[in-house]
């Protein structure tokens, strides 16, 4: 175990670069930013910051640019020498939270007067307003094509919406407590969604339906998750104090439970033999 010290409050935000191994970002409460190399555990930069406590951190996909948002402003900074580049003041409501497309040139902020402003960081101009709800949206997430948005309310409601129009595409409820965090898994037709309750919430979104009833995460509210690179697997902490990995869609663990109830010879009789299974290694002959 490595650990990074410097920090005098509490850590609300991490992001890994994808350019440079193992440089990690971090941002406190206090609105500090520190870049490490995690190898080492060696304090690389400390940034200027913010004024306020930072919610969220991302690198750009190039690596070149770290994006910090707090409560009042996204300042957007050079990775490498650590100069700032742009600040984006908050014009209405407090922010959220901040989530980049995935080509790295969109950037969507969530606000607690309930809308979602997308800026093209290319001119930092704006692109579209969603009025997504009347109540704080705490989180938000690109799917991995950038063209819709899912965004999660404190009034227990996730939404989709599609950007070039601004039109929700769906309204998806029942997180209890309010949503909190939310994430595009790699097959970009499943949601899933933490809540104040500590519940997680597995969403089909072609049907609009949960794949499973909600499973009980954690004892107290959960407020984060990611997605492991795999785009399978996932992790979620929680107020409990604990952060707990999931793989309820993992291939390879599907294909390991159903490995001797669905030998050969099964396969034979449900899939036939004109052509061979994607999945869990082929069909056997």
């Amino acid at each position: 175990m490595q650990e990074y010290r410097g920090h005098r409050r509490q850590v609300w935000a991490l992001a890994f670069s994808p350019l440079v191994p193992g440089l990690l970002a971090s941002a406190d409460r206090g609105g500090a930013i520190h870049l490490w190399d995690s190898g080492s555990g060696r304090l690389v930069r400390a940034l200027d910051g913010h004024p306020d406590g930072i919610w969220s951190l991302a690198f750009t996909p190039d690596g070149g640019r770290l994006v910090s948002a707090s409560d009042t402003q996204v300042r957007i900074w050079d990775s490498g020498s650590g100069e700032l580049l742009t600040t984006l003041p908050a014009v209405e409501g407090r922010i959220t939270r901040a989530a980049l497309s995935p080509d790295g040139r969109r950037l969507a902020t969530a606000h607690t007067n309930g809308r979602v402003r997308i800026q093209d960081l290319g001119g930092a101009s704006e692109v579209v307003t969603l009025e997504a709800d009347d109540n704080t949206i705490w989180s938000l997430a690109f799917s991995a094509d950038g063209r819709r948005l899912a965004t999660a309310s404190g009034d227990e409601v996730v939404a989709l919406w599609d950007i070039a129009s601004g039109q929700r595409l769906a309204s998806l409820g029942g997180h209890a407590g309010g949503a909190t965090d939310l994430a595009f898994l790699a097959d970009s037709a499943t949601l899933v969604v933490t809540d104040r309750r500590g519940f997680l919430h597995w969403w089909d979104l072609p049907g609009g339906v949960h794949l499973s009833a909600p499973i009980r995460a954690h004892r107290r509210a959960s407020w984060r998750l990611a997605v492991h690179p795999d785009g399978q697997r996932l992790v979620t902490s929680g107020d409990d104090g604990l952060v707990r990995v999931w793989d309820q869609l993992s291939l390879a663990r599907a294909c390991g439970i159903a490995e001797k109830a669905f030998d050969a010879g099964r396969r034979r009789q449900y899939l036939g033999t004109s052509s061979a299974s994607v999945a869990c290694g082929g069909a056997q002959p």
